[in-house]
This record gives structure tokens, sequence and C-alpha cells, in this order.
């Protein structure tokens, strides 16, 4: 198991790495902040002095090996348009985008859960088959089209809900129905699917005729062995629906990494750009190296290769 752990993790790291350099090469690709920050009346000379101010004077590697070390020691440096500090911006609209996605993760887990469960132990049925349908309309429905048709039924017509921007309670209640229609829809799925498969097992037939409750049969027994893919799936869903809430973040205004990012591309300012991107890409890897140990302490199978 040790063995397995090690590996895992120095993949990890090689990973980040990996990422880390093709973030910032392509933040330098995207184009050259100096004509953004610069007056068309800007001669070399001053283009001069602004790049080696910036440190855009140096070679890729240079620059590239001056930011990692930067990186190990907690700072990105500073912003190119705000001239605040990366590292405070990157927190506070982290604060704001794990609030958001929270919020919608808690509420597609409520629903998910007991909806697939149900799905299952009344498979063939009418309500089997219109939660079926919903679950593939939530994963075929475009989020932005989703988020616009809340925003004009209930800010527009009903007008009992704000359209945008972070404000009280109620300004979440969109965006997070937004952002987690798509993920209740996968776990619910998943549920189901996983939740079939246990029923089918013989100490569900066992416990049946045993003379157990259904409620202890479906719950107790069942969900809870159905219930360790869909968690383990679920810690790499929270992390997707952070790094893809930029859409609903945009749509609803909402302060967080993903308008962030969008506008930091837009202005290239490519200090932010890299912190955002690395800070995300760090959360997935984290997720499917968790994910990973998880499976492997449930399948002793995967941790020896077998």
């Amino acid at each position: 198991m040790q063995r397995f752990l090690l590996s895992r993790i120095l993949q990890s790291i090689l990973t980040l790495l990996a990422v880390s350099f093709i973030i910032f090469s392509m933040s330098r690709w995207s184009g050259d902040p100096l004509n953004l920050l610069l007056d068309i009346s800007a001669t070399q000379e001053d283009k001069a002095l602004l790049a080696k101010k910036l440190g855009l004077d140096k070679s890729l590697l240079a620059q590239y090996g001056i930011f990692l070390g930067n990186a190990l020691r907690g700072d990105f440096g500073t912003s190119i348009v705000t001239k605040a500090p990366v590292i405070d911006l990157l927190f506070e609209r982290a604060l704001n985008t794990f609030e958001l996605g929270a919020v919608a993760f808690g509420v597609s887990l409520l629903i998910a859960l007991p909806v697939g469960v149900y799905s299952a132990v009344k498979r063939g049925t009418f309500l089997d088959t219109l939660f079926r349908v919903i679950a593939i309309s939530g994963q075929s429905i475009p989020v932005f089209w989703l988020g616009l048709m809340l925003i004009f039924l209930f800010g527009v017509i009903l007008k009992i809900l704000p359209t945008g921007g972070k404000g009280g309670v109620s300004s979440l209640i969109l965006p997070s129905i937004t952002l987690g229609w798509y993920v209740a829809a996968g776990i619910m799925r998943l549920t189901r699917t996983s939740m079939l498969e246990v029923l089918r097992t013989e100490y569900i037939r066992l416990a049946r005729i045993k003379g157990l409750s259904e409620w202890v049969i479906i719950w107790k027994h069942g969900f809870k062995n159905a219930a360790l893919p869909v968690l383990t799936f679920a810690v790499l869903l929270f992390v997707m629906m952070l790094g893809g809430a930029v859409v609903t973040e945009t749509v609803f205004a909402w302060p967080g990494l993903g308008r962030l990012v969008i506008n930091s591309v837009t202005w290239r300012d490519y200090p932010v750009v890299q912190a955002t991107v690395l800070f995300l890409s760090m959360l997935y890897i984290f997720a499917n190296l968790l994910a990973d140990i998880l499976y492997a302490y449930l399948n002793p199978r995967i941790r020896y290769g077998g």
C-alpha cells in the first residue's frame, strides 16, 4: 500500500509541474500585456522599461523558474491591472466560488441520492422513467441556457429572486440550481445504477428471507454499500463543479474564480490567470489522488496492481 501511495503522490507532483509549465507558457502566448497597459503613443523605450519591471525581458525558462520558486513560497506576484497581490484576489474569489459550490453540491446530494435510490427500488415504473428523463435532460441542457431561463422566469417575469450579483441567501438560489443541475443528474444516474447492482446481490435476498423491513434492507444494507462508489465519484464532481463554475458565474455576475479568470484573460493579466488556473488544477489533481486512495482501500487489487 505504501508503494502505491508513494507512486500516486509522485505522479501527482509531476503532473502538477507539467500543468504549471503549460499554464505559464499559454498565458504568455495569449498576447502581450504591454499593448494593453501602455498608450498607443508609447515608445519602444517605454515598452522595454515596463517589460523589465514586469520581468518580461527574460527568457521563458528563466521566467518560469522565477515563477515556480515564488509559487513554492506562496508568492504569485501582483496583478498587472489592479496592482493587488494575486494571493489576496485568489483567496477572496475562491471563498465566493466555494460558497456557491458548497450550496449547489449540498442541494444536489439531498435531491439526487434519495431520488436515485427510489428510482432503483421502483425500477420500471412511471416515476422511474420520469426521473431518468429528468436526469438525462439535466446532463444535456446547456448551463448558460438553463441560467438564462431561470433568470427570465424568476427574475424578470415573477420578480421574486435577484438576477445576479452576490447579496443575501436569495442571491444563491438561482446560480446554485444552475450549477448543481448537471451534478445532481449525474449522481442520480450513478446512484440508481449502483443501487440496482446491490439489490441483485445475495445478502439483500438473505435479508429479505430473514424478514427484515424493506426500509432497513434498502437504507441500512443496500444504500450503505451502493453509496461507496457514488461518494467517491462525488469528490471529483465537486472539484469539476468548482472549475466549471465559470459559465454560471458569468451568467449571474457572481464574483468568483470563473469571472476572475475571464476578466484576467481579457486584460492579459497573466499573474492572476496563472495562479487561478494552477489553483483549480491543484484541486482537481488532489481530488483524483484522494479518489484513487479511496478506491485502493475499497479494492485491494488496485493497491497491489491486480
